[in-house]
């Protein structure tokens, strides 16, 4: 868990050297983005699905889908976007049960994108007295609440993004699928 940077600690934000130091955390804080970038694509090819039903293969994607696909990731906000699936399964008559089910998971999904909204919109530096760690700076008006990330921190994020994001999947896969091919 990241821990708070002590006050006076000196900071350099140059990314170079913030490859050039610590280059496996940077990797990792690329992962978190990464893992990220992977669930929100699964939520478009969810959406095609939900309105049009699965494609045949990838290469026979409906074009109804195809462009329900590319409206879906045309909108930024992630709550809007979890907002339209659940309407969308909603319309569909899935039942209260998996209703229940998809919204939980949509929810921890949700949860998990706190930890790409730090990867991806913080500033980040480091410290040569913390040489193990990078320093996430929320709001740099505000250093003393910036906060000491190590390895463990930006590996747990990244599980908990797939983590979350594979237990959709399986949900959509498993229970999902077969409902929406009956359900035409």
């Amino acid at each position: 868990m990241p821990i708070p940077l002590p006050k006076g600690t000196p900071l350099d934000f140059e990314v170079t050297r913030l490859l050039s130091q610590r280059p496996t955390l940077m990797t990792l804080l690329g992962g978190v983005t990464a893992a990220w970038s992977q669930a929100e694509g699964n939520l478009a090819i969810y959406y095609g699905w939900f309105l049009f039903g699965p494609a045949p293969s990838p290469d026979k994607i409906p074009v109804g889908a195809f462009i329900a696909m590319r409206t879906f990731e045309m909108i930024i906000s992630v709550p809007q976007r979890i907002d339209l699936l659940r309407e969308a399964v909603r319309m569909r008559g899935f039942g209260n049960a998996i209703l229940t089910k998809f919204n939980r998971r949509l929810e921890e999904l949700q949860d998990a994108v706190n930890d790409r909204n730090t990867a991806a919109h913080g500033r980040w530096a480091l410290s040569e007295k913390h040489p193990d760690h990078l320093v996430h700076v929320k709001n740099l008006a505000k250093l003393q609440d910036a906060r000491l990330f190590d390895q463990k921190d930006l590996e747990t994020a990244i599980s908990r993004i797939n983590h979350c994001s594979v237990e959709l999947h399986n949900l959509v896969l498993n229970e999902m699928l077969p409902i929406l091919k009956t359900l035409g």
